[in-house]
């Protein structure tokens, strides 16, 4: 019994770390330009294993906005910012603790450039917790499983 109870509580330690083990992240990706130069398109995606609310926006250490919405893990979202001509650092930060930033030029020229309409971000896949746990629990299995097993009788062949 003795065998068997070590590496149980050692797998149920692991387990319990590998669960409660999860990632907040956020991610700001700029896709082009709305109908003047100084809108900016922007894809914010959780790309973390954590559902992620309340998304506050920053333009040079400024709070411009709060985006108030519950983005599950994979999900993402397009949203744009009205920017002045120059080089703006524009920052997200969630309560979760999820932080992201990028930097961006934008022309006094009044040009628009194109961009292809038909390219639209694809939403990364990541693992899921609940694919980690799959995983886990069936190595669990198999563990215990060749552990409390009784070996086979070895069968003498008579000469």
């Amino acid at each position: 019994m003795k065998k068997i109870f070590f590496p149980i509580i050692f797998l149920s330690i692991f387990f319990f770390i590998l669960v409660n083990a999860q990632e907040v992240k956020i991610d700001i990706e700029h896709i082009g330009f709305g109908k003047t130069v100084n809108e900016a398109v922007f894809t914010i995606h959780n790309t973390g294993s954590v559902q992620i609310k309340d998304i506050n926006i920053t333009v040079d250490g400024n709070f411009r906005e709060q985006i108030k919405a519950v983005l599950p893990p994979g999900q993402g979202f397009k949203t744009s910012i009205f920017l002045s001509p120059g080089e703006h650092l524009i920052e997200l930060i969630t309560p979760e603790g999820a932080y992201d930033s990028l930097t961006l030029r934008i022309s006094s020229a009044q040009i628009r450039p194109t961009i292809p309409q038909d390219e639209e971000p694809t939403i990364p896949r990541h693992i899921t917790i609940y694919t980690a746990l799959g995983v886990v629990i069936i190595i669990f299995a198999v563990v215990v499983w060749l552990l409390i097993r009784k070996p086979k009788p070895r069968l003498e062949q008579a000469r």
